[in-house]
């Protein structure tokens, strides 16, 4: 029989609040991106929680960027704040998982440099993350739109928040609610999430989608990484906007004249990823030995439409569509 338990602090000394502040990692990948990274840098110095580490990957930039950048940083005193040059440019994605290998948060956002965090950003996605219903991989928040010149967008996942709205004669009417959280499961298809800077990941799905070859594109973090997280067990969106997304002349994506929800938003160079995206996320989740039960991938349904268009011209027509 055990008489004693040896020399145990008295119960008083059990921080139980701090488990429920867990290590946040946030990753900023920059490429010639001096002259917004600041004041992304800035919103993560304020939040409201704490218990974060920062990685900084500078993704071989110019020389007259990546010395803008150190002189930046030698103006921040903080030991949360780590910084990581790389002496090639490998891309977004590759650049995140060599910062993402730097930490040990068991959530794991990337910033992008010319976006800015809502002060209590980590807070709330952190809160819907550990809410006491569901778990998932990723939660993205909704997102503001801003220039240089201010604000020019409340909120913008629009067919996520017209749900919200009560429809009469075919009009939708916007009624002030208080924001939701929505969980699409994953075996349902299309773009559930804002931008990659709402976006928070566990830790265990960032690692079942490290990349085990070279990836065709450069960018596409987002579509990448929200797609092959939200195979992994769905998503959880919050219609919060939680985060500032910069609207400037030198976005690879979004358009920089803005007008609405509906507009057609991306620039005209932007080429999307299509499906290779799925494929390459579904091949890392399958070589990295994440769980099996994945949902199938979605065929095009133009692909669909032209295969049954061959089989009804093929001599043996009436011929069985697989």
């Amino acid at each position: 029989m055990l008489d004693t338990v040896g020399d145990v602090q008295s119960p008083g000394g059990l921080n139980r609040a701090a488990w429920h502040r867990p290590l946040v990692s946030i990753i900023i990948t920059h490429h010639n991106y001096s002259d917004f990274i600041t004041d992304a840098i800035r919103s993560v110095l304020d939040q409201t929680h704490s218990n974060w580490e920062l990685v900084i990957v500078d993704d071989a930039s110019s020389p007259e960027h990546r010395r803008r950048l150190e002189d930046i940083l030698s103006t921040i005193s903080d030991d949360r704040i780590r910084y990581l040059p790389l002496t090639e440019n490998v891309g977004q994605i590759l650049a995140f998982f060599a910062g993402f290998d730097q930490t040990n948060g068991d959530f794991v956002c990337l910033l992008d440099p010319d976006d800015r965090y809502v002060d209590t950003f980590l807070e709330e996605t952190l809160a819907v993350h550990l809410n006491e219903i569901i778990s998932c991989p990723i939660v993205s928040t909704d997102q503001r739109l801003f220039t240089e010149n201010g604000l020019i967008s409340g909120g913008f996942r629009a067919n996520i928040r017209l749900r919200e709205c009560k429809k009469k004669n075919g009009i939708f009417v916007i009624e002030s609610q208080p924001y939701r959280t929505y969980y699409i499961p994953a075996n349902i298809h299309g773009w559930h999430w804002s931008t990659t800077s709402a976006m928070m990941f566990r830790r265990a799905a960032v690692n079942y989608l490290r990349p085990h070859k070279p990836l065709p594109f450069k960018r596409a973090f987002d579509a990448y990484m929200a797609k092959g997280s939200h195979m992994l067990g769905g998503t959880l969106f919050y219609t919060k906007p939680l985060i500032y997304r910069m609207i400037h002349g030198r976005n690879s994506w979004h358009a920089n004249q803005f007008y609405s929800s509906f507009q057609q938003r991306k620039v005209s160079h932007a080429v999307a990823p299509g499906e290779i995206v799925d494929i390459l996320a579904r091949e890392a989740l399958l070589r990295n030995n994440a769980p099996s039960q994945l949902p199938p991938i979605k065929r095009s349904r133009l692909l669909s439409k032209w295969k049954r268009s061959i089989v009804k011209r093929w001599p043996f027509g009436k011929a069985k569509i697989q």
